[in-house]
């Protein structure tokens, strides 16, 4: 799902599922030459209609298959800057200051610990909230005394 790309996604689908194209088809409405052209990439959907339809009836998350409502503009901006975050709040820590890097840190894990509790994290947030946390953990080390 972290490809976000929907021929991917109803591939694997299908695969897991163990079922042919004939009964996605069947499943999503379509007919089943359509949802071969669609694993191939040869015909895509672009609407959101189209892209909630098959979110709703497959149980895929909405943001799986790049639909974003208002709320998830600024988290997918977080994101972009998720990465550089983690690495200058590791900086932060090694030049000594600890403090600073919790302070950067802090609102970012909250963020992703949040998209996680609503089940709305893809492996590359999972990861970056992987690496946040350690790098967390690691810069409170060092400004809270060891017990």
């Amino acid at each position: 799902m972290e490809t976000r790309e929907l021929a991917v996604i109803l591939r694997c689908y299908r695969k897991l599922a163990g079922i042919s194209q004939v009964a996605m088809g069947e499943l999503l409405g379509y007919d089943p030459s359509y949802v071969s052209l669609l694993e191939r990439r040869r015909r895509t959907v672009n609407d959101r209609q189209g892209l909630a339809h098959i979110s709703r009836v497959l149980g895929v998350p909405p943001h799986a298959l790049g639909l974003a409502g208002d709320e998830d503009a600024d988290f997918l901006a977080a994101l972009q800057f998720g990465e550089s975050t983690v690495r200058l709040a590791e900086i932060a820590r090694q030049a000594g200051r600890a403090a600073e890097a919790v302070e950067e840190l802090w609102p970012l894990v909250v963020r992703l610990e949040t998209r996680l509790s609503e089940g709305r994290v893809d492996y590359g947030t999972a990861s970056l909230l992987a690496r946040a946390r350690a790098t967390l953990g690691t810069s409170l080390g060092h400004i809270l005394p060891e017990e």
